[in-house]
C-alpha cells in the first residue's frame, strides 16, 4: 500500500505526504548446493520474511527495511551436525534530504546484517555493520541519478580475539 506513483521518486512535489510499505513471504525446498558439502546429505527448506516502509514530506525522505531468513536442514552433514537452523536476520534505515527544487540529495543510511546465526562458526562473523553518507543528483528521478557516497564498514568476527575488520569505502 503506498503512493505506488511516487514512491521513492523526488521529480513530484514533495509537498505532499507519501507513504509506502510492503511485507513479502517465501518459501522453498532445495537440495545440495553446487560447490559446497554443508547439503551432501539430504535436502532444505528455505523461509525469506521481508518488511519495508517509507515516508516522505516536504522534500525528506525515511526508509527502513528488515530481512529474517531461515534453513531448516533436513539430513545434514557431520560438520554442521546439532548446529540447529542456519537464520540471517539484518535491516537498515535511511534518510535523505532533497535540495535545489529536487533534483539534489543528501543522506544517511544504517545497516545491520547478523549472518549464520546458530552456525557462526561456519561464516567466522558475528554481524556487519555500515553507516554511509551519501550525494545524490537526480537528472531524471531516480531512474537516471549521480550517486556520490561514503560507507564506513565494520565487520565483528566470532572469536572475539580477534580484532573488528573496519573498511572505509568511497563509491562514486
Amino acid at each position: 500500500y503506498g503512493s505506488r506513483g511516487v514512491e521513492g521518486d523526488f521529480r513530484d512535489d514533495n509537498s505532499d505526504l507519501g507513504f509506502t510499505m510492503g511485507v513479502a513471504v517465501g518459501y522453498g525446498e532445495g537440495s545440495r548446493v553446487v560447490g559446497e558439502d554443508l547439503f551432501d546429505n539430504g535436502d532444505f527448506d528455505k523461509t525469506d520474511v521481508n518488511i519495508d516502509a517509507g515516508i516522505r514530506i516536504c522534500g525528506f525522505d525515511l526508509y527502513g527495511e528488515w530481512y529474517w531468513s531461515e534453513v531448516d536442514i533436513n539430513a545434514i552433514s557431520d560438520e554442521v551436525a546439532g548446529a540447529g537452523k542456519p537464520e540471517n536476520t539484518g535491516f537498515f534505515v535511511s534518510a535523505m534530504m532533497n535540495f535545489m527544487d529536487d533534483k539534489a540529495g543528501a543522506g544517511l543510511r544504517y545497516e545491520f546484517l547478523e549472518p549464520d546465526d546458530g552456525i557462526e562458526d561456519l561464516s567466522g562473523l558475528d554481524d556487519v555493520q555500515a553507516y554511509s553518507f551519501v550525494l545524490n543528483y537526480f537528472i531524471n528521478g531516480h531512474y537516471l541519478k549521480l550517486q556520490n557516497g561514503f560507507t564506513w564498514r565494520v565487520i565483528t568476527p566470532v572469536d572475539n580475539a580477534q580484532k573488528d575488520l573496519e573498511d572505509f569505502v568511497y563509491d562514486l
